[in-house]
């Protein structure tokens, strides 16, 4: 009969329900975690074991467990667990009083009628809340106001002891400055937004506005743009495309797709009068301080701007076309 018990213990530390067939089953019931106030008694959730007569079919989880413990066959395990129940039965007959140490105890009353308690502690089947102990939690005096307290501190002088100097805080006033200077912080943290950059758009380089750069008009070695008193006299330009200032006073940002950058004006015009028919329908010159640059087309939003950039570069001579982001 023993056996059978520490099956069952073993079993309903992982199953809420465990069912000795044709006797009855045992159902690990929730208990939620209680606040008794009158006693400022705080207990953990836990879990209490409940006999149900009613469940007496076979699951064949204990007979598992005969199977897994003792190396035998299902029809052995199950034959040797009946036997063990026809000892709890006689033992019942027998005995006032049938322990099961660790589950609780049946006794059987008038009527054929089997009682079951369960063990007071029931804690080691709750796994959730395991080592979890009652505590008590009394009340916390009432505190001064704030007002009072704030007064109190006021009227306290300076103390010395020793080298350490005492002086009164003002909890409210620092609490306030500290507030201040998370502000003041956060502010320059945000003053400078950062935007998201692509970086396909920005492989060409990102070369100094001094360096101007060579753009081959073809497949041969020779470069498009010479040294700025060679190329001024060599080509001169169709037409003069005019200037625009990209000065950052307007707020509507505008994509420029760079395609060349010189020193001066005139090197620009004279770099778009080497492109023979202009490629780009739009291209242009735009200044941002003494920056100069020509662009192939220019945008008002970075989508259409990056795609084109992608396409422009699959020519030879605009391998380092870069995007340029003007107000």
């Amino acid at each position: 009969m023993l056996e059978i018990v520490t099956h069952i213990e073993r079993l309903l530390q992982v199953n809420d329900c465990v069912i000795i067939p044709d006797f009855g089953g045992f159902v690990l019931q929730n208990c939620p975690a209680v606040h008794e106030r009158d006693a400022h008694l705080f207990r953990p959730s836990r879990k209490e074991i409940v006999f149900n007569p009613t469940l007496r079919h076979d699951d064949g989880l204990i007979a598992g467990s005969y199977m897994q413990a003792y190396g035998m066959i299902f029809n052995r395990a199950r034959a040797a667990l009946k036997k063990d129940i026809e000892k709890l039965k006689v033992a019942l007959d027998e005995q006032p009083e049938v322990r099961l140490e660790g589950i609780g105890s049946f006794r059987k009353e008038a009527g054929e009628t089997i009682v079951f308690r369960p063990v007071a502690d029931c804690s080691r089947f709750s796994l959730s809340s395991y080592g979890l102990m009652p505590f008590h939690l009394p009340p916390l005096p009432a505190s001064k106001p704030v007002e009072e307290r704030t007064e109190q501190h006021r009227q306290k002088p300076l103390r010395k002891s020793g080298r350490v100097i005492y002086l009164p805080v003002n909890r409210t006033l620092a609490y306030v400055t500290g507030i201040s200077v998370a502000a003041v912080a956060l502010s320059l943290l945000i003053a400078t937004p950062v935007k998201d950059v692509n970086p396909a758009s920005y492989t060409a380089s990102f070369a100094p506005s001094e360096i101007v750069r060579k753009i081959m008009p073809s497949g041969d070695a020779q470069p498009a743009v010479e040294e700025e008193h060679a190329a001024e006299t060599a080509v001169k330009p169709a037409a003069i495309i005019p200037v625009e200032q990209a000065d950052g006073m307007n707020p509507v940002k505008t994509y420029y797709v760079i395609i060349g950058s010189f020193n001066t004006e005139s090197q620009a015009q004279v770099f778009i009068g080497k492109l023979g028919s202009p490629p780009c329908r739009n291209i242009g010159i735009v200044q941002r301080n003494k920056h100069i640059r020509v662009f192939a087309d220019k945008y008002d939003n970075r989508r259409d701007a990056e795609d084109y950039i992608s396409f422009l570069r699959e020519d030879s001579r605009f391998k380092t076309a870069w995007l340029f982001v003007g107000k």
